[in-house]
This record gives structure tokens, sequence and C-alpha cells, in this order.
């Protein structure tokens, strides 16, 4: 269904989460920035405690790209495919990417939501065009 995930110590509170259908990133404690990816400091201030917090899910299109060729066997009846980079509704600029679920006519600004794909493994975040 899709490549296997490389999971270290910082993103695997990502992925339990996920695998509850559930969307969180980390919250620094000290400035109250969002970050995604999940890393050991912030990158807007430097402080190294954060809290996982709960996303609406929420977000709008800012890019895309559809892809014609395989890219990865994982990917092959999937092909072609569209990869979209979300920005979310809680924060400016906080972005996540990954796979449209279904296609669309897409028009950046689109309202998208979060749907989440059970792998054997883990689950991953896919988008879809919000109603």
């Amino acid at each position: 269904m899709y490549p296997p995930q490389q999971i270290d110590a910082d993103s695997q509170p990502f992925w339990g989460h996920t695998r509850r259908h559930e969307l969180r990133c980390q919250r620094c404690t000290a400035c109250g920035r969002l970050r995604f990816p999940a890393a050991p400091l912030c990158p807007t201030c430097r402080g190294a405690d954060a809290e996982w917090e709960a996303l609406s899910g929420r977000g709008v299109l800012r890019s895309w790209t559809v892809t014609h060729r395989i890219a990865h066997p994982a990917f092959a009846a999937q092909v072609p495919y569209t990869s979209v980079l979300v920005e979310l509704a809680e924060q400016e600029g906080l972005l996540l990417y990954g796979m449209l679920s279904e296609p669309g006519p897409l028009v950046a600004g689109a309202p998208v939501e979060a749907v989440f794909v059970d792998g054997e493994t883990e689950s991953i975040v896919r988008w879809r065009l919000a109603p």
C-alpha cells in the first residue's frame, strides 16, 4: 500500500497518534508554536520541551503535483497519484504533505481534510477535498 515509514524517537508519538486516527503535532511549551515534522528542538526559539496537541485535520491546499511514474513499488497500483502540500488551519505556515485520497478538481486555497489509511504496522494521513 505504501513504503514503510522511517520512525525514530522524535516521530514515534506522531505515528502512535495516527494509528488511533488522531492528527497531532508538537507545540513548543516555551513559545507556543506548532511544529512539523517532530524535532527535539523548536526551530523558532530553540526550546527543548513540547507537548503533542490534537489538530482539527482541516486545512487548505497550498500546492500539488501529479506523479505519473512509479517512484516506489508500493505506489505501482496508484499511478497516477497526487501529492499535496496542506497548510493546517491551526497555524499559518504549518505545512503537512501527503497524498490526495481521491481525484478531484484542484484549486490553490481549496479546503481539505485529513483521512487515515490503515496499513499493517501504521496508519498514514491522506487528504481529501472538503465538502
